[in-house]
């Protein structure tokens, strides 16, 4: 199942989210782990398709519930956002990698969100796969429920080990 939203605001920023779901053999490709297999990974895509300067907290926190709402929804759902570093973003912060500074960001909407709503059961897990030069750092998240963290834990060991 894939799902996709728009969302646009006042100053003309649109953000397509996109939910795509991971082919049940893109997981069997990597292990043979039932546990793994029994939950059902997306990936989260967030596209800015118009606007420019940084992104405000509404959307942001549009975003967090557009995907808080998913989880709610879809017990054995697994979000998966990877924080590429492709395409330059405004930020405040020049001196780091735009892939760190998107996992930051992430971070930061997804603590607000949690905070403001009161959000239970429901865990950031942030992977980084570091290199000597931290430019080319990989960051990723996995957003699930606290009952699948040991699953997750179990597929961080063996994509660190990739």
């Amino acid at each position: 199942m894939d799902v996709s939203f728009d969302l646009h605001n006042t100053k003309g920023d649109h953000i397509l989210v996109s939910l795509s779901s991971y082919d049940l053999t893109t997981i069997s490709a990597i292990t043979d782990d039932a546990r793994l297999q029994s939950l059902c990974f997306y990936d989260v895509s967030l596209v800015r398709k118009g606007g420019s300067g940084m992104v405000g907290y509404n959307i942001l926190m549009r975003i967090a519930s557009i995907l808080a709402d998913f989880l709610k929804e879809n017990e054995g759902a697994v979000l998966c956002f990877y924080c590429d570093g492709v395409t330059e973003l405004e930020r405040h912060r020049k001196n780091i990698p735009p892939q760190q500074y998107r996992s930051m960001l992430f971070s930061k909407m997804y603590d607000m969100y949690v905070h403001k709503y009161r959000v239970e059961g429901i865990v950031n897990y942030p992977i980084v796969i570091a290199e000597k030069d931290p430019w080319k750092s990989q960051y990723a998240h996995f957003i699930c429920r606290e009952n699948h963290l040991e699953i997750i834990h179990a597929l961080r060991d063996i994509l660190i080990s990739k």
